[in-house]
This record gives structure tokens, sequence and C-alpha cells, in this order.
């Protein structure tokens, strides 16, 4: 995949930036992923701080264990929804914290006012 296009942004960047937003999305630790993708938890680190550089028929079983095309590894315009992904993922989890912390005070009210 020989190419210039993509100002700004190699090919090990863009690599990197899309694993982890696509590992992240589905919820996976680096252990998780590395499982799955039958790769050292490590190399899986390696490669998402862009360290080092897949070959051809790991791209493949990374690709296949994130559910993705090959391309989409690549993809610039998805490396660049890292930022988004991540903002998502912190409301997500205030939500949830929210959410939960209003369960709590619900029962603990509802336990007050049953006892009173």
């Amino acid at each position: 995949m020989k190419g210039h296009g993509n100002e700004g942004m190699g090919a090990r960047k863009a690599l990197s930036m899309n694993m982890k937003r696509l590992r992240a999305v589905q919820g996976l630790s680096q252990e998780d992923f590395a499982e799955r993708a039958d790769l050292s938890r490590p190399y899986v680190g390696d490669i998402e701080r862009g360290s080092k550089f897949p070959s051809p028929e790991v791209l493949d079983r990374i690709a296949t264990a994130l559910g993705v095309a090959v391309a989409e590894l690549f993809s610039v315009e998805g490396a660049n929804l890292e930022r988004l992904s991540f903002s998502q993922k912190v409301r997500e989890r205030l939500h949830s914290s929210l959410d939960s912390a209003i369960d709590e005070l619900s029962m603990e009210s509802a336990k007050n006012k049953g006892s009173g």
C-alpha cells in the first residue's frame, strides 16, 4: 500500500489509532484482544504504540479479530474518530455512574419511607 495521500498521518500512526479505537469500541482489553487475534499482549502494545509494524498475515488476524477489513485499519477518517470515541466513552461512563448513584439513592429513599 504505497501512497502519499495521507498528509500528516502515516500508515503506522493510522494503524495504531484505529486498533486502539476499534478495540475500545468493542470493550476489549489489550489482553482480551491479543488472545482473540492469537498474538502476545506485549506485541499488541508495541503495535498500538507504533514501535512495531505487523506483517500482512498479522494484519489479517488483527482485522479478523476486530471484525473489519484490513483497509479500515489504515483509514485516516477512522483514526481521527479516536478523539470522538474517547469522548463518547467518557460520557457513557459518566451516565452509567450517575444511573447507578440515582438507583442507589432511590432504593435508600424507598427503604427509609418504608421503615418510618
